[in-house]
């Protein structure tokens, strides 16, 4: 099996065991510096062609064990209350070839795997997914906000719209591998079955096989995705396919350092009835695993409904630090 750790739960590790010391590298690691420190090492290994440019990773490793072994009292404690917050958060992940463990962490939702969504859902789902790729070290620069709002109509439409505003700080760096352009591929999970109304920002990449993969056995699960492809006329920068039992809104996304990018996404779907007073109306959305950023949900009841658990037409959820998944559970009420 392994266990993922995002930056975030190194950082907590950091603060419980103080400094960690790389003698024969001159190098002292902390809370503040160890990811900016590591990524400076590996990039000045890379442009050297050293053969492992991530060495430095097996070296600290071992101390930091040996630094958690010896902890004890109150520093050990910490430890493990540190654990529930970052399975919450998804700061903490684990993988198991062994199915029977596979399904005991999946049951407690530490797998990172997808909520389930039953047949004839009444609610929407909501996650975003970000690959930087060909964008250098520059994710720990980038700011990023996320608005979602949506609006229920009388006969069951649901319309959303997706906000996403990405900055670019990395111009405040001295490292030119944050000063390079920020590339993003990202990917917005929805409910299936929904129609693209409209899409801005992103850009169309056309990328050349490097060979003929057809030589090659084609996996099965890229084949199944590849099969539900669609493009949009009129929008060749995004693309969609079905993934996870879900829909996914695709594309590409380049921000300069110093510089602003917004994108923006709205899409429709009909939920499998008309809206009427006592239904519940569910909102899931997931966070990817060690992602940053703010959020805001906008969930505006039809004309002539509000929602019981706020007594309003609107209920809004704000959160710059969001649990690995939100559930909101709401109840319409007719005016």
């Amino acid at each position: 099996g392994a266990i993922g750790l995002s930056s975030e739960a190194v950082a907590d590790l950091f603060e419980i065991t103080g400094p960690i010391e790389l003698p024969e590298r001159k190098l002292a690691f902390n809370k503040e510096n160890f990811l900016t420190e590591i990524q400076k090492q590996v990039e000045v290994n890379r442009e050297k062609n050293v053969s492992q440019p991530k060495k430095i990773l097996s070296e600290l490793v071992p101390l930091m064990l040996e630094k958690l072994s010896a902890l004890q009292g109150a520093d050990k404690e910490k430890v493990f209350t540190l654990f529930e917050n970052w399975l919450r958060k998804r700061d903490m992940t684990f993988y198991f070839k062994d199915p029977e463990f596979a399904k005991f962490f999946d049951y407690y939702g530490w797998t990172g795997k997808v909520a389930a969504l039953p047949p004839n859902f009444r609610g929407d789902y909501f996650a975003v997914v970000n690959s930087n790729i060909g964008g250098g070290k520059t994710d720990i620069f980038v700011r990023q906000k996320t608005f979602f709002q949506s609006h229920i109509d009388a006969e069951g439409t649901v319309s959303n719209h997706v906000s996403i505003e990405r900055t670019h700080e990395g111009n405040k760096s001295s490292y030119g591998w944050y000063r390079v352009p920020n590339q993003t591929y990202t990917k917005i999970y929805t409910p299936p079955v929904v129609k693209l109304e409209n899409f801005t920002g992103g850009f169309e990449k056309k990328i050349t096989a490097p060979t003929n993969y057809k030589e090659y056995a084609t996996d099965d699960l890229i084949l199944s995705l590849e099969a539900t492809v669609k493009e949009y006329l009129g929008q060749p920068a995004v693309r969609s396919f079905e993934e996870y039992g879900r829909n996914a809104f695709a594309f590409w996304s380049k921000v300069d350092a110093g510089k602003t990018a917004i994108l923006t996404l709205d899409y429709t779907r009909r939920l499998p009835s008309p809206p009427a007073t006592g239904q519940k109306y569910q909102f899931i959305f997931e966070r990817q695993s060690g992602s940053q950023g703010s959020y805001k949900f906008e969930i505006n009841s039809p004309i002539g409904f509000r929602w019981r658990e706020n007594g309003l037409p609107v209920f809004e959820y704000e959160t710059d630090d969001p649990d690995g998944r939100i559930s909101l559970e709401l109840t319409l009420k007719k005016i």
